[in-house]
């Protein structure tokens, strides 16, 4: 593009100089319209040069809620805003503005816009449906040309900016048979007896609604301005560790995405009921989380979740053997898996042998004979198993109704 205008640059440059020889020599009338004229483009050409493309000032933002997240399949709405100095008119600006993906390619976006009378405009770009990632803007362009097509005066902004793209999860009001295996038949709620508070104090937490005025932390609510309340240590919690395949041989991206999305909404289930939970991924870098409580701890574990890959050949139960020592009774694991072979059935009934509860979430979008099988199988060795084809399947299956 450089030496394309170059080259037009000397062309001009040549026939202008060729119309002033033509007028010095020649002389009358038609020369000096000839001269004239090609003395105009040229001040024009100059006058667009000056235009202030090149102190174009940008800024850019993503208008969302307070407290409101960008989720995989939506998607995201960019406003930008220019500030072009100087005085000569301009037509319209073409911008490009880039967005990469980290560990995925780069999408660009074109739009133009035409300035106010105080050179300023604004744009907006709608992306399409976005993958779960995290992202980032590259350098935006920002371009004007004359109106003979002659030349493209370019403006590179470089204005950081990021965002993170979160998996999808749905709320799960009620897992029945988690809450009987714990709760026993007769409780119908997680928040019951068997997570009575003790005496011990545990921390501060945001207030809820109900609340009485003796767990107010009354230094705290003034020193930041809302109101908090105590927290106390709970008895007998079941410890919850969410174990996502990442080993296993998924049809696709959309069906690992399901994985992920599920083992979101398992998490999010734990928060809401005040449990315990950790996380297990066998990617080609274990990562292993604990089960504690919290907020903090729930982000940190779906900050994971963010950049999660079906990247590893590190079979899953060679990697929980290596973590034998942490394995406990009180533990509650979840795998969530498309398998369904010999050695990892043989491997759920050695975590019940050491006394462990296990449940497997069968993600297979086509049920067939095989997967019916499976499930019996689990279903006749005393382990909860479902099998969910899609996201919006698990309330349903945790609720009661087993596929």
């Amino acid at each position: 593009m450089e030496l394309l205008q170059t080259s037009r640059f000397r062309l001009i440059a040549l026939i202008w100089f060729c119309s002033l020889l033509f007028l010095l020599f020649q002389g009358g009338r038609l020369s000096f319209m000839l001269f004239t004229g090609f003395s105009a483009i040229v001040l024009y050409l100059y006058l667009v040069s000056k235009s202030g493309i090149s102190g174009t000032q940008m800024t850019r933002s993503m208008p969302l809620a307070a407290g409101e997240r960008i989720t995989a399949g939506t998607s995201a709405e960019v406003h930008l805003k220019f500030r072009i100095p100087g005085f000569m008119p301009i037509p319209y600006v073409l911008v490009t503005e880039r967005l990469r993906r980290r560990r995925g390619s780069e999408t660009t976006y074109e739009v133009s816009f035409v300035p106010d009378w105080r050179r300023r405009g604004e744009v907006r770009i709608t992306t399409p449906p976005l993958q779960r990632g995290r992202y980032s803007f590259g350098v935006t362009s920002c371009s004007v040309e004359d109106i003979f097509g002659l030349y493209r005066y370019t403006k590179n902004i470089e204005v950081p900016m990021s965002f993170t793209v979160f998996p999808q999860k749905v709320r799960i009001k009620e897992w029945q048979d988690f809450n009987q295996m714990y709760l026993g038949r007769h409780l119908n709620s997680i928040s019951s007896e068997v997570q009575r508070e003790t005496t011990q104090f545990n921390g501060v937490r945001e207030y809820i609604y109900g609340d009485p005025l003796s767990r107010i932390h009354w230094n705290a609510s003034a020193r930041t301005g809302t109101w908090k309340s105590k927290e106390y240590e709970k008895e007998a919690l079941p410890r919850m560790l969410v174990v996502l395949d990442c080993a296993a041989e998924y049809k696709g991206r959309a069906h690992f995405e399901t994985a992920v999305s599920t083992a979101a909404s398992v998490l999010d289930y734990g928060l809401h009921s005040d449990l315990p939970v950790g996380l297990m991924t066998n990617e080609a870098a274990v990562y292993w989380a604990a089960p504690k409580r919290g907020k903090v701890h729930y982000e940190q574990l779906l900050d994971r979740l963010i950049d999660v890959e079906a990247d590893s050949g590190i079979p899953l139960e060679q990697v929980m053997q290596t973590r034998k020592l942490e394995l406990d009774s009180r533990l509650f694991l979840v795998f969530i898996t498309p398998r369904e072979d010999a050695s990892f059935l043989q491997f759920l009934r050695w975590c019940k042998m050491k006394g462990m509860q296990s449940s497997v979430l069968q993600i297979t979008p086509e049920p067939g004979r095989q997967a019916a099988n499976w499930q019996k199988e689990l279903i006749t060795s005393g382990i909860l198993s479902y099998r969910i084809g899609a996201l919006h399947e698990l309330p349903a299956a945790l609720g009661g109704g087993k596929a």
